[in-house]
Parts: C-alpha cells; sequence; structure tokens
C-alpha cells in the first residue's frame, strides 16, 4: 500500500484488517448458497 500511495497518491479509507474481514464474510456467504442457485 505505501508503494501505492507514493507513486499514485492512493489513500485507502476502509483499514487493512477491517476490509479483509468485510471480505471474507461476503466471500463466506456467496459461495455458501446452494450449489443449484448458480446454475441456469
Amino acid at each position: 500500500i505505501s508503494k501505492a500511495e507514493r507513486l499514485l497518491g492512493y489513500k485507502p479509507t476502509t483499514p487493512l484488517e477491517q476490509g479483509l474481514a468485510k471480505t471474507w464474510e461476503w466471500y463466506s456467504e456467496f459461495y455458501s448458497a446452494e450449489p443449484a442457485q448458480f446454475v441456469d
């Protein structure tokens, strides 16, 4: 992240730990659905 800050001026608005927790929560909920839900 520090390289992105230095080269691109990127400044994250969400702390890394919080972002990872939210990502994991979404991933767990999305992939825990019934497999038939994803079949056309």
